[in-house]
């Protein structure tokens, strides 16, 4: 009975924190959409010009050596990058589902973006201000919400595996101080809007609330069916 009680308790915490990781990726995602109504609107132009001009402002040589690196650690070659070490690493060490799922995951997230700049198909600010070289359209933030997703997604296995604590944290709080300044960085190198960046990291972190609460409910089934098998 006790036991019983025990295992009820555990999947109403599951339930609590699903609701409150979906609930936060449906306001995430009306951030989005909001987003895009004002650009849609032209309600943004000020905003962007002036917010863009004032990031711009900041350059330096210091920080153009700091944020151009940075700028690249959310583009698509660098993301597969990484996931295909963490697929080597798993076949070779870890033996986990969690890893190949996460990849999964991320690499359809690159197509979703894909497909929403070329269904908006918003122009880049002036190539006179760019810093890096880009191609296609503005909108979302590809990088932003690449970041948001898959540096989450990262953040959310090392929960997942990690046990030791000082590790675990210190990774979390690098991430989390990288997602952001990959956004800022694409408007510092001139080759997106501000209102691209904030809707990018919207889309990312909505996607990365309901792709957590998927893997942790496929998982938790796949762990079921192990134990039956």
């Amino acid at each position: 009975m006790e036991n019983s009680n025990l295992i009820q308790e555990s999947q109403n915490d599951h339930r609590n924190t699903y609701a409150i990781r979906l609930i936060l990726g449906a306001a995430s995602l009306c951030v989005f959409f909001l987003i895009h109504y004002l650009i849609t609107a032209e309600i943004t132009l000020d905003f962007d010009l002036s917010a863009g001009e004032a990031v711009r402002a900041l350059r330096t040589p210091v920080l153009n050596a700091i944020l151009i690196p940075i700028t690249h650690m959310a583009n698509w070659r660098t993301l597969v990058g990484i996931g295909v070490i963490l697929l080597i690493i798993d076949v070779v060490k870890w033996h986990k589902p969690d890893y190949p799922l996460a990849v999964l995951a991320c690499l359809l997230t690159l197509l979703i973006y894909k497909i929403l700049k070329v269904v908006v198909q918003r122009p880049r600010p002036d190539e006179i201000f760019w810093l890096v070289t880009e191609s296609g359209f503005s909108f979302p933030s590809g990088h932003s919400l690449n970041g948001m997703f898959c540096y989450g997604m990262m953040i959310y296995l090392l929960w997942r595996n990690c046990e030791d604590k000082t590790l675990r944290n210190i990774v979390t709080a690098a991430l989390c101080v990288l997602i952001p300044l990959i956004a800022f960085s694409r408007v510092y190198c001139g080759v997106h809007h501000p209102t691209d960046v904030i809707a990018g990291l919207a889309a990312g972190f909505a996607l990365l609330m309901v792709n957590t609460v998927l893997l942790d409910e496929i998982l938790l089934e796949m762990s079921k069916n192990k134990k039956h098998a």
